[in-house]
């Protein structure tokens, strides 16, 4: 595992874990929920797209799919909306009102 930075769009920077396996067959970016976070949010609709982009650098051209459960289902809404064509798949689990 290893922590990395990721520039955001308000002069913040987005704090990840990026695990890497042999052999991999996708990419899965996870949205945690509310209660699982690792730190503050930021601008946390509109960074989103940037995670996928930073997937993509790392990870050439795997697929990403995007695992959101809880809180993170409703900012995976909002941002699928914005960003369309980042993922190649989407799960949301839990999604609150």
């Amino acid at each position: 595992m290893q922590h990395v930075l990721i520039p955001g769009s308000i002069h913040f920077y987005l704090s990840a874990s990026f695990y890497q396996v042999d052999r991999p067959k996708a990419t899965v970016q996870i949205i945690h929920g509310a209660s699982a976070h690792t730190g503050r949010y930021d601008v946390v609709v509109e960074d989103q797209h940037l995670i996928p982009r930073f997937l993509q650098t790392a990870c050439g051209d795997m697929p990403i799919v995007l695992l959101a459960p809880s809180f993170g289902a409703n900012i995976a809404h909002l941002s699928l909306g914005r960003h369309v064509g980042d993922t190649l798949a989407v799960v949301i689990r839990g999604a609150p009102c």
